[in-house]
């Protein structure tokens, strides 16, 4: 399947510049996971805009960019549309991968990039975390001190379900350790 694809990325893509940007940082990207990736959002594929390192999809109205970066070791996706509803068109992108990294022995990390700050990667486990003792949170962005609310930049990434599984995940976690 890889080989039948083009190898070069289409010339236009769409504007995907002020859009929600999520990333993968993996310690080696194998060249498998965007391939099957590809091959589990193939009904999403728009336009046939698709080569051996990316595809833009539709999905729920909005469009989105998923590209692996071989060099890099990562995988980004960007996602343009309304604000309601790109998060929902994440989660089932982020779905896809999380079967994809199932079999993986250490999972990629995650980072999140506020979309008022497009350019400052956030890890995305640690602000959940800080989300739950934290109102916001406090960076350098362009050399500049900058604030950041949690709740509402987690509520553009978060969809309630995952809030409901993390907090039950943890309910379990600390239910064990206090057994303990």
């Amino acid at each position: 399947l890889p080989s039948l694809m083009e190898k070069d990325e289409p010339a236009a893509l769409g504007d995907f510049t002020s859009v929600m940007k999520f990333e993968y940082w993996y310690l080696e990207l194998p060249k498998s996971v965007i391939v099957r990736f590809i091959v589990k959002a193939h009904k999403m594929i728009l336009n046939n805009q698709v080569w051996r390192y990316g595809a833009v999809l539709k999905l729920d109205g909005n469009t989105a960019l998923v590209r692996a970066d071989e060099r890099d070791k990562r995988v980004s996706i960007f996602i343009a549309g309304e604000e309601s509803t790109r998060r929902d068109a994440l989660a089932i992108l982020r779905a896809h991968f999380d079967d994809i990294h199932a079999m993986f022995a250490a999972p990629p990390e995650s980072f999140i990039y506020p979309p008022q700050y497009p350019d400052l990667r956030l890890p995305f486990a640690d602000m959940k975390t800080l989300a739950k003792t934290e109102r916001e949170h406090k960076a350098v962005y362009q050399g500049k001190p900058v604030t950041i609310n949690l709740r509402e930049l987690l509520d553009g990434f978060v969809t309630p379900e995952e809030k409901r599984k993390d907090e039950e995940r943890e309910e379990r976690e600390f239910g064990r350790r206090g057994d303990i």
